[in-house]
C-alpha cells in the first residue's frame, strides 16, 4: 500500500491526510519529528494503520502519544497541534541537546528500596522534573547498558537508605543538568550516598571499565562512609556542584578520576579520612574549583 510519512518540519494539512488505492484506505501514515519547533497539523486522517515513528512522542498540550498508541486514539486528533515531547540538557561538550525518549521518576515514601531493571540492550534516560523523594533508597540496574540521569531546573532528588541512598549499575552513568544547573540530587543517612557500579561482564576477570561521569547539576552526596563510591571504572567530573561528604572517602574510585571543570568539594571527616582517592588509576585536574579535605590525605592516588 501507500505509505505517508511526516517526520520533520511545520506541516499543515487544510484538508485530509490519507493514503488511497482505488477508492479505499491502505496503508500507512506516520507521524514524527527532527527538531524541537516542528508541529503538524491536520483536519483528518485516512489510512489503514496511523502512528508515531519509533521512539518518538508528539503532544497536544494535554495528552502524550507514542509509539504504543492505538491508531483509533491518533485518528481523532482533528484539527489539532501536534508538537515534540522532549526534555533539553547540557551535554558533554556544553551544547543544548535533547531527549526523547525517557523515564520521569516519580518517588516512593515506601520502606523497601525501589529497583528499576532496565531492558536489556536498552540505553535507559531518566529525568527529575520536580520535588521527588525515594525514603528507602533507589537502584538502578542497567545491565551492562548506559544509565543516563538529566536533572531539570529546580528539581530535586532527595534519597535516604541503610546500605546505599543512590544505587547504579551499568556501563557508563552519566548525569546531566539543564540551562541553569539548579537541578539536585541529595543524599543521607545511608552508607554510602551515592554507589555507582560501572563495568560489564559476568565475572570480575572478565569485566571492562566503564565510567561515571556528572556533566552538570548539583550533587550533594553523603554517606556514612562514602560520599561517592564509583566501583570497577573511571569516574570524571566535566562541570556541576559537587559535594561529597563520608566518614572515610568523600569521594573514591577504582581507577582513574578526572576533574575538568565545575565545583568539588569532597570531605573524608573520620579520623582515617580521604577526601578524594582513587583506588587503582590516575587522578587529573584540569579545571574547575577544587577542595578535599581528609586527616589521611585531601587527595590521594
Amino acid at each position: 500500500g501507500k505509505n505517508v510519512s511526516i517526520l520533520g518540519g511545520n506541516v499543515t494539512a487544510n484538508g485530509t491526510v490519507a493514503t488511497w488505492s482505488a477508492g479505499e484506505d491502505c496503508g500507512t501514515i506516520t507521524l514524527g519529528w527532527r527538531n524541537a519547533a516542528d508541529r503538524i497539523k491536520a483536519t483528518a486522517y485516512s489510512c489503514t494503520t496511523l502512528k508515531i515513528a519509533d521512539d518518538k512522542k508528539l503532544t497536544d498540550g494535554t495528552n502524550i502519544y507514542n509509539d504504543q498508541t492505538p491508531s483509533s486514539t491518533l485518528a481523532a486528533l482533528t484539527d489539532v497541534t501536534l508538537r515534540p515531547v522532549f526534555v533539553p540538557y547540557i551535554d558533554a561538550d556544553g551544547n543544548t541537546a535533547y531527549c526523547t525518549n525517557f523515564t520521569v521518576l516519580n518517588g516512593s515514601n515506601g520502606d523497601e528500596i525501589i529497583e528499576i531493571s532496565q531492558a536489556n540492550g536498552c540505553d535507559g534516560w531518566y529525568v527529575v522534573t520536580g520535588k521527588v523523594t525515594y525514603s528507602a533508597g533507589l537502584f538502578i540496574e542497567g545491565h551492562n547498558d548506559d544509565v543516563n540521569l538529566i536533572l531539570c531546573d529546580d528539581a530535586e532528588l532527595s534519597l535516604s537508605g541503610y546500605d546505599y541512598a543512590f544505587g547504579v549499575s551499568g556501563y557508563h552513568f552519566n548525569i546531566f543538568g539543564q540551562t541553569n544547573g539548579t537541578g539536585k540530587v541529595v543524599t543521607t543517612n545511608s552508607e554510602y550516598g551515592i554507589y555507582a557500579s560501572v563495568c560489564s561482564g559476568d565475572g570480575y576477570s572478565s569485566l571492562s571499565s566503564g565510567s561515571f561521569t556528572i556533566n552538570g547539576g548539583t550533587i550533594e552526596a553523603t554517606g556514612e562512609d562514602n560520599g561517592i563510591n564509583v566501583y570497577g571504572g573511571a569516574f570524571t567530573i566535566n562541570g556541576g556542584t559537587i559535594e561529597a561528604t563520608g566518614d572515610i572517602y568523600g569521594i573514591f574510585a577504582s581507577q582513574d578520576i578526572t576533574i575538568n571543570s565545575g565545583s568539588v568539594n569532597a570531605t573524608g571527616s573520620g579520623s582515617c579520612g580521604y577526601g578524594i582517592l582513587s583506588c587503582e588509576g590516575n587522578i587529573e585536574i584540569n579545571g574547575g574549583v577544587v577542595e578535599a579535605n581528609g586527616s589521611s590525605s585531601g587527595i590521594e592516588a
